[in-house]
């Protein structure tokens, strides 16, 4: 476990993406605030029945991404860290169901969500910089900014936050080679 004075120094990052025929998929790299690899955890492909499609509509990225896929991976982890970082818009949804601030990373790619503006999601972005990186939070936890900030300024400058999504995302590939194609 990677704790410092009964408190979590890990830093989680969760990327999920969805592939045309197999579905969505994700992973979570946790860590430790100079950069360093504490774990990391990927789940199989997860495809929506028809029925999910129709009864879920336009909240089912957050549903899949956030409750289903991002939550199953921030709970496998061994130690919970004190804020996760994501690439896709849907797994706001995930701040929900847990304690720290989940924030997203504009990184140019908002997949798996086919809207650009995050129009899929119930809920606003809250959007805001940390250094020169545009991230957002869900507006109903806005609150979230300043412990985010205050949290990072330690860390800044060691860790870029647009980075560990490509370990992600190559990780993701070499678990599941089928998913090369996403």
């Amino acid at each position: 476990m990677s704790k410092v004075d009964g408190e979590s120094n890990s830093i989680g990052f969760v990327s999920v993406r969805k592939h045309a025929d197999l579905g969505y998929f994700g992973g979570l790299l946790m860590l430790n605030p100079v950069g360093r690899p504490l774990e990391f955890h990927c789940t199989l492909p997860l495809k929506p029945s028809r029925a999910q499609e129709i009864l879920y509509g336009p909240t089912l990225d957050s549903f899949l991404c956030g409750e289903q896929i991002a939550f199953a991976l921030v709970s496998k982890a061994k130690d919970h860290p004190f804020l996760v970082f994501t690439d896709s818009r849907p797994v706001l949804s995930l701040r929900n169901l847990v304690s720290v601030p989940i924030v997203w990373v504009d990184v140019g790619l908002d997949n798996p969500s086919s809207n650009d503006d995050g129009s899929d999601s119930p809920e606003a972005i809250e959007s805001f910089r940390i250094d020169d990186q545009l991230v957002g939070v869900l507006h109903s936890y806005r609150s979230d900014r300043d412990q985010i900030l205050k949290s990072w300024k330690g860390i800044a400058s060691r860790i870029d936050l647009s980075e560990p999504f490509g370990r992600i995302n190559e990780a993701l590939q070499e678990a599941n080679p089928s998913t090369r194609a996403a």
